[in-house]
């Protein structure tokens, strides 16, 4: 059924036909990327065997040169692509795996927006996910989105690590509190590469 208004024709159903075709577009990008990653993992195992480093960014600049002009938000597009695939050789090379078990508590004074900013900044990368109980947008959310990191407003029950917002409790892996002071584990940059998922808890 159309909707005639004037010379223009309005089909009712526009827009679930564009969103089932933007979904089959996202399938086929999962399925390429899932791929990539395992020729990237192959990639891998060749330098390693080569003594050569993860990263070769005259590989990339030439990658981008052969791709001829394109726009900037699918050179941005490309950027993550390497950035992501760089990630995941990086851990695979270091064996990073298992859940985070801090070591040493550390304390970091400061203003509390500054505080949050800075955790998310750690913890965040492209690609990752930020599960949060906040309903509106908090200075963490705001720094996470920027570096990249998929925002979900919901729980989740398996997580790398759990952040708390003015509050504390015996499960939480990083604490930002009301007197603008941050327990953070001392290890946690030895970890940055292996964090995908973080669970966000605000008071």
């Amino acid at each position: 059924m159309v909707y005639f208004i004037g010379k223009e024709i309005f089909p009712k159903e526009t827009i679930d036909i564009l969103r089932n075709e933007l979904l089959n577009n996202t399938r086929e990008m999962v399925s390429l990327f899932q791929e990539r990653m395992e020729l990237a993992g192959r990639i891998l195992k060749v330098k390693e065997e080569l003594r050569m480093p993860v990263r070769d960014r005259k590989r990339e600049l030439k990658v981008i040169q052969g791709l001829g002009d394109i726009s900037a938000d699918a050179r941005s597009f490309l950027n993550l692509l390497f950035e992501l695939t760089i990630l995941a050789e990086t851990r695979e090379s270091a064996g990073e795996s298992g859940k985070y078990i801090p070591e040493r508590i550390v304390c970091v004074n400061g203003d509390r927006e500054a505080l949050e900013r800075m955790c998310a900044m750690i913890l965040c990368s492209p690609g990752s996910e930020v599960f949060s109980n906040c309903t509106g947008e908090n200075t963490f959310l705001l720094e996470a989105s920027l570096r990249g990191a998929h925002i979900i407003e919901g729980e989740c029950n398996t997580y790398d690590v759990k952040v708390c917002i003015g509050k504390t409790d015996n499960s939480c892996n990083i604490s930002i509190l009301d007197s603008n002071a941050m327990k953070i584990p001392a290890d946690i940059f030895a970890r940055r590469g292996s964090i995908k998922t973080v669970r966000v808890v605000t008071e």
